[in-house]
């Protein structure tokens, strides 16, 4: 069944103040009521503003980790330039993060990932998606909470 046509349009939305990649954060969970259809934003908020400054959703955060483990893997693409080449790298942008993975010549591959006000950079060994995957992890567990009391409401 498409989504949109079982769909009244209605909605339940609540939201979570949550700390996730080290800044404060507000997760928002809409689940439609018609088919319990989940969404997640995860919005990232200034120290000197309650607005957010950066906003991805849960779907994006998992493709942004399957693009860091994309570059990671084929990292030995920075290693040599293409005859002729004058720069290369690789990199990944979904929603607004981006990651990036260069070799300078004559040195070690590094990376750049930068999600909102979250940014790392290193060597490309320290490279991985422990952060996004904890961020993803207590979205989902948030999202499965909320569709969870919109299913049992309904059964009422």
């Amino acid at each position: 069944m498409n989504t949109a046509e079982g769909s009244s349009g209605s909605r339940y939305a609540t939201s979570f103040k949550e700390l996730l990649f080290g800044v404060k954060c507000e997760v928002e969970i809409v689940v439609d009521l018609s088919t319990h259809a989940p969404s997640a934003v995860l919005s990232m908020t200034s120290v000197l503003s309650s607005r957010p400054i950066f906003s991805i959703s849960l779907e994006n955060l998992k493709l942004l980790a399957r693009g860091v483990a994309d570059l990671k893997n084929n990292a030995k693409l920075v290693s040599a330039l293409t005859v002729g080449a004058t720069n290369h790298q690789l990199n990944c942008t979904v929603g607004g993060a981006t990651a990036i993975v260069f070799q300078p010549p004559g040195k070690t591959a590094r990376f750049t990932l930068t999600i909102g006000a979250y940014h790392r950079m290193g060597l490309l060994e320290e490279l991985d998606t422990r952060d996004i995957d904890v961020a993803i992890r207590r979205i989902d567990a948030l999202q499965v909470d909320v569709v969870h009391k919109v299913v049992t409401a309904a059964k009422v």
